[in-house]
């Protein structure tokens, strides 16, 4: 997989590299528990079982590929912060992709398998990737020491930090002008929160999430269902049928199973309009 050109961070770009995982792991750079631990990972999540790709694209990739695009336009003025890092998938394609990236996580097993693929990603593409890494809970980090922060990344990692308001009241203050957020997380509101039993849910809600964010100088730019159409669906279905159904089915918050927001940071004078609590911006 290639670095993108300008304004080349697309869909189908993102997905070539997700799918170059396993030509990644099979070259052996990895012993032989973090291999494992990675491709558990990411059998799980659906990217490494055939029956399971289409959704795995459409859930994860897709909406990567957006927060990636988003992020990037502000990357030139400052660090992006990735928290909840874990294998570093994503803070790596940041940085290949001209950011400066601090990588942030309590896995301390994940964290050591980010730090080898940074290594052979170096050695693959003969440059630097700007990835500073660490162990640490989110909570306890001096975001100052990055400062100034460009953009806030996480995925299915923002909701189990708590408390989710002391954490954006750490961050907000070492926030760069016009600074980006990009959160893609379980929706609380959701059927399958709310009624299958031992579900992790989330604190806030999206509506919650969006005047949370409002609050504290925040323009939320997007906020909208991550999917409802399980699997097996986007398995023996078009990819475009799925994606025109899936999209209609999110149009509330009680059939999406997750969410993703897109912000911008425009300090204590942000106008303070929120997502209305069953609707999206376009």
């Amino acid at each position: 997989m290639q670095l993108a050109t300008e304004d080349a961070v697309s869909e189908e770009h993102v997905w070539q590299w997700y799918c170059a995982l396993p030509s990644e792991l099979a070259t052996g750079f990895l012993t032989g528990a973090q291999g494992a631990c990675i491709r558990e990972y990411y059998v799980k999540l659906g990217l490494l079982r055939r029956w399971r790709r289409p959704y795995f694209r459409h859930h994860f990739s897709r909406t990567f590929a957006q927060s990636a695009r988003y992020l990037l336009e502000r990357a030139h003025a400052g660090t992006i912060v990735d928290l909840g890092c874990g294998h570093g998938t994503q803070a790596l394609y940041l940085a290949m992709n001209g950011a400066r990236v601090v990588a942030l996580d309590r896995d301390a097993t994940a964290l050591e398998v980010l730090r080898r693929r940074q290594a052979f990603h170096e050695r693959r593409l003969r440059t630097r990737l700007n990835v500073q890494v660490h162990c640490t809970d989110a909570l306890a980090f001096d975001f100052s020491a990055v400062a100034p922060i460009a953009g806030v990344h996480s995925m299915f990692a923002f909701n189990l930090m708590q408390p989710s308001g002391a954490l954006l009241d750490r961050i907000v203050p070492h926030l760069g002008a016009g600074a980006r957020l990009a959160v893609q997380d379980g929706n609380r509101l959701s059927w399958l929160s709310r009624y299958v039993p031992g579900r992790r849910r989330a604190v806030w809600s999206p509506p919650e999430f969006a005047a949370e964010l409002a609050r504290r100088g925040f323009a939320v730019a997007a906020q909208r269902g991550g999917i409802v159409l399980p699997p097996p669906v986007w398995c023996c279905l078009p990819h475009r049928v799925c994606a025109w159904l899936d999209r209609r089915l999110c149009r509330g918050w009680f059939l999406p199973i997750s969410y993703h927001v897109l912000a911008e940071f425009h300090g204590s004078d942000a106008a303070r309009a929120v997502v209305p609590a069953a609707g999206h911006r376009p």
